[in-house]
């Protein structure tokens, strides 16, 4: 998606709105949100490979919108534990469980 939007040169508006899109918060008009879009999916990418697991797993449980939502303590606490059973106690959870 990255990639995409860097290399969109268009006017038009673009909408990650469907629960199968990760960054749902990625959308605006084109050119003039390019940079506010590409934040959004740089700050993803800035967090711990723990974190990036996380905001996963609560967005796919429909438990996150939005990046923010992982400053929620009490959805985060919700989270890990999903995290945990899925993941038998390791803190790994298989991405075909995931996609599943």
């Amino acid at each position: 998606m990255k990639l995409f939007i860097q290399n969109l040169d268009c006017h038009a508006s673009f909408v990650s709105d469907h629960i199968g899109n990760l960054l749902q918060e990625v959308e605006g008009k084109l050119p003039r949100d390019k940079a506010k879009m590409l934040a959004v999916i740089e700050r993803f990418q800035a967090l711990s490979p723990e974190e990036r697991q996380v905001y996963r797993i609560g967005r796919r449980a429909r438990y996150y919108s939005s990046l923010d939502d992982l400053k929620d303590l009490g959805q985060h606490q919700v989270v890990e534990d999903i995290i945990q059973r899925l993941s038998n106690g390791t803190g790994i959870v298989d991405e075909q469980i995931v996609y599943k």
